[in-house]
């Protein structure tokens, strides 16, 4: 196995009719057959997730619909400040290329079941930004995420495991899917396709000063 890729893949942005693909989709939990990740009317906006996410701190939410942004404020997502455990239950959050979702400054987070789409990282924010944080992420997809500093999951002074996600057509200048400053990142069991560098380390991964553990990619 390894756990990065070439960094002169073919970034593409997704249109109506993308749906996952992987060999191994049964790694993601929640998701079903055919389910398109693009959103659809009628969902939930940023403004209701966060306050979603700020009535369940010190416990456990479970979403019941797909959310997506609805263009103003939010210029570095969704600030997650308290412990939390988010269940998507496959949901999809859209950030319609304007800006990045969650910004996690918070001990014993827990997202997992999330599919994150369409994210446009400001500065060093990525799709998922953890700072000074420890926590974990598992059985989530990132699909068309674009940051400076790891498309899709970017870590500073922080510890996470990541596990059994699918990273896709994810872009940065350093780490197209993930790139992790400093602490520690724990990577296992994920699946990374066609996601691109644009300046240095891999296409899949990179490493800052932080201790990179990659296990089962």
């Amino acid at each position: 196995s390894t756990n990065t890729l070439s960094s002169g893949e073919k970034f593409t942005q997704i249109d109506e009719n993308d749906k996952i693909s992987s060999a191994d989709e049964s790694q993601v939990i929640g998701q079903t057959d055919n389910q398109e990740i693009i959103s659809a009317d009628g969902n939930g906006t940023f403004a209701e997730l966060e306050s979603e996410i700020r009535s369940g701190y010190n416990s456990h939410i479970t979403l019941g619909r797909d959310y997506e942004y609805e263009g103003s404020g939010y210029s570095k997502g969704i600030s997650i400040t308290e412990s939390i455990t988010i269940d998507g239950k496959g949901h999809t959050i859209d950030a319609k290329g304007k800006v990045n979702i969650f910004d996690i400054r918070a001990e014993n987070v827990i997202i997992k079941n999330i599919t994150f789409i369409n994210s446009k990282g400001t500065s060093d924010n990525a799709a998922i930004h953890w700072s000074n944080a420890q926590g974990s992420v598992s059985d989530c997809i990132f699909i068309n995420n674009v940051a400076t500093l790891g498309g899709a999951i970017f870590g500073e002074h922080s510890d996470c495991n990541i596990s059994g996600c699918v990273f896709t057509r994810n872009s940065a200048s350093f780490g197209g899917a993930i790139h992790w400053a400093s602490g520690q990142c724990d990577i296992s069991d994920c699946i990374f396709k066609e996601n691109a560098v644009h300046a240095a380390g891999g296409a899949s991964a990179s490493a800052g000063g932080a201790l990179f553990l990659v296990r089962g990619c």
